[in-house]
């Protein structure tokens, strides 16, 4: 294991080489300076914005019941996967001529069909997994089955 964690590592590293041995080499010096400030605003937003929000909402979850958590969980990823594609084409919108591009759409309207559309997925199968686990006698968080009454 320790050997292929070393292979990879090894790997990784000349891939990473290449890149920016391709960076420096292919990319005119004046988009450098581009490339650099996008890289450093990227690593800004992770770290000062995007990580204590993730951190601060992973809290918030904690008081979650554990059965609702994971479906809530699992739509809040799919929902930040899906705003993190669709800010930077609604920043974009408008800004290039209308016939050579995707960025006519409403792209907000339809980040928030489907943003609605997960939410509601999300809520059916919670729903389905409580009405399932209802029927089996499944105990609920608090220790106590569907209808109130305590176990034994």
């Amino acid at each position: 294991m320790i050997t292929a964690r070393g292979l990879l590592a090894v790997a990784g590293g000349l891939v990473a080489g290449y890149g920016a041995l391709l960076l420096v080499t292919t990319v005119p010096p004046s988009s450098l300076l581009r490339v650099a400030v996008w890289m450093a605003t990227a690593v800004i937003i992770h770290d000062m914005i995007w990580s204590p929000s993730l951190l601060g909402l992973g809290t918030a979850l904690a008081r979650v019941p554990a059965r609702g958590r994971r479906f809530l969980q699992g739509g809040l990823v799919v929902a930040g996967c899906l705003v993190v594609v669709a800010v930077p084409l609604i920043s974009r919108q408008g800004s290039q001529p209308r016939s050579t591009t995707i960025l006519l759409q409403d792209v907000g309207r339809q980040l928030a069909v489907l943003l609605a559309l997960v939410a509601l997925v999300t809520l059916i199968a919670w729903l389905r997994q409580a009405l399932r686990d209802r029927r089996r006698g499944v105990l609920s968080s608090t220790g106590r089955s569907e209808d109130g009454t305590r176990s034994q």
